[in-house]
């Protein structure tokens, strides 16, 4: 695989961009297609693709402005030691969107003096609260009494950090592309707006045919399908985290997988608006290559999640188990993974009639003999 890195992207033109959500959605997902045609760049399903964005131009014209210079004048990465002219290191190098305590101390310094209560030990809470309120450009423009020089701010900025996107689709279907499914982040607070700069950048920034999206392949470590094909599979991708999971079932028709072992748990808000890659799901499951069970919360008064179609049916789940299935979860981390978790336990426990340590114990088994796979987060 050429070596392309977080420090030297590959430069991959934009191929394709379309929402994936229906018109009366509250939500806004997008399918995003870049090209990898002659980059040597290779990847398997599962992995993840790195994208290095860049801040919004707007924003960094306005700090420019701000600080009173030229967007030529020269500044240097206080972690690289490299030059750069300030306003490509704003653009493409520093984290805009939260400020740092050494930014805030620097303010104090040159005069921002109430701030300086918030950097007391016993207001961290409130610090927190704080800068997640507020960005660079806020800050700066709040505290006009403190005087900071280009290099000062750049000093006291964090690293603007690539983002990992789930790959989307198969090499074996998609020798020249990659896909990925993005959440596009966008909002109001203090009457201002705000996005997500990964996707910002990616749904508005960067045109159709612009060779600008800056990627490198991330490696999973065991986030892979069986090398067995004959295996079944059981895929819990609620939400964003269905992508890899489209490039799993490109990969295993690539390898003439058989049919009836293939389950994908998915889940999302409402049926009509946020059935993402629906089509190419039910194509699958006309042909009676897919399984799918569906949990769409907002659909009824009761919300039902992914888990609660685990447990509704537990006794097959179990028999996949018993026949040798590889379960892989992707989505969020701080709830949906720690109830499909709970969930797996409590239909190992009721299938095997053992303690909730002994089921513990058998889940971990699973992990240990790589059958039981998160990219969680």
């Amino acid at each position: 695989m050429t070596s392309y890195s977080r420090t030297s992207p590959y430069l991959a033109p934009l191929i394709d961009r379309y929402r994936l959500n229906k018109s009366g959605s509250t939500k806004e997902t997008w399918h995003v297609s870049i090209s990898l045609g002659g980059s040597g760049i290779t990847f398997r399903p599962g992995d993840s693709m790195g994208v290095c964005p860049e801040n919004d131009y707007g924003m960094c014209e306005a700090i420019l402005q701000r600080l009173g210079v030229p967007a030529d004048s020269e500044v240097q990465d206080p972690r690289s030691q490299e030059t750069f002219r300030i306003e490509e290191y704003l653009r493409r190098k520093a984290n805009l969107s939260v400020p740092t305590r050494k930014l805030v101390q620097e303010l104090v310094v040159r005069g921002a003096t109430h701030l300086e209560e918030l950097l007391k030990p016993e207001q961290d809470e409130q610090f927190r609260e704080f800068i997640a309120n507020h960005n660079v450009l806020e800050l700066l423009e709040l505290h006009p009494e403190a005087h900071l020089g280009v290099q000062d701010l750049v000093q006291n900025l964090g690293p603007l950090l690539p983002r990992l996107y789930s790959i989307a689709s198969s090499q074996a279907a998609h020798p020249d592309e990659v896909h990925f499914t993005v959440s596009r982040v966008r909002y109001e607070q203090h009457g201002k707006k705000r996005f997500g700069v990964a996707s910002h950048f990616l749904c508005d920034m960067v045109k159709k045919g612009e060779c600008r999206v800056p990627v490198y392949v991330q490696q999973t470590k065991d986030f892979l399908l069986p090398e067995d094909n004959q295996l079944p599979v059981i895929m819990i991708g609620p939400g964003t985290g269905v992508a890899p999971f489209r490039a799993f079932m490109q990969e295993r028709f690539a390898r003439n997988s058989p049919t009836n072992k293939n389950w994908l748990f998915f889940g999302e808000r409402n049926h009509a608006h946020d059935f993402f890659y629906e089509e190419y799901w039910q194509s699958l499951a006309s042909k009676n290559l897919l399984r799918i069970s569906e949990a769409f919360s907002r659909d009824q008064e009761e919300k039902i999640y992914v888990q609660h179609r685990l447990w509704e049916a537990r006794n097959e789940v179990w028999q996949w188990i018993q026949d040798g299935a590889h379960i892989y979860v992707c989505g969020d981390a701080s709830r949906m993974a720690k109830d499909v978790d709970q969930c797996l336990q409590n239909i190992i426990k009721e299938a095997l009639q053992i303690s909730d340590e002994s089921a513990r114990h058998f889940l971990a088994d699973l992990r240990k003999q790589k059958r039981y796979l998160r990219d969680v987060y």
